[in-house]
């Protein structure tokens, strides 16, 4: 960031946000910095692609006790199983007849003591 806008280091974000408003000559009265105006400025260009990112995965120790990456393989492969929609569906067909007997249910208690019938669709 330093580097990008061409500023001074800085310890905080409000200070960070103060040196931007200077540096696009956005200041209130009394050369007060405006802060919001830099906080948009900068998500602006982080967001058309203006401030690059980029950083190196972090590296720990593994269960093995050997310094590496911190995903395993197998975690990745586990967590890229094949989406089922069959059980999703199921799921889901589970949950809509505990709501509506959750919903109903002294409705179906009280037509049950009147010996009538019920049909669910």
């Amino acid at each position: 960031l330093i580097l990008h806008y061409v500023i001074p280091e800085f310890k905080t974000c409000d200070e960070f946000l103060a040196y931007i408003a200077r540096k696009i000559g956005r200041l209130k009265k009394g050369g007060r910095p405006d802060m919001s105006a830099a906080a948009k400025k900068v998500l602006v260009d982080w967001n058309t692609g203006k401030l690059r990112y980029f950083t190196e995965p972090p590296e720990g120790e593994n269960e093995d006790g050997q310094h590496g990456k911190l995903c395993s393989a197998e975690l990745l492969s586990e967590m890229s199983k094949e989406f089922d929609l069959e059980a999703l569906d199921n799921e889901q067909k589970t949950l809509v007849e505990g709501m509506l007997f959750s919903r109903y249910s002294s409705l179906f208690s009280w037509l049950v003591g009147r010996n009538a019938v019920v049909a669910i669709a």
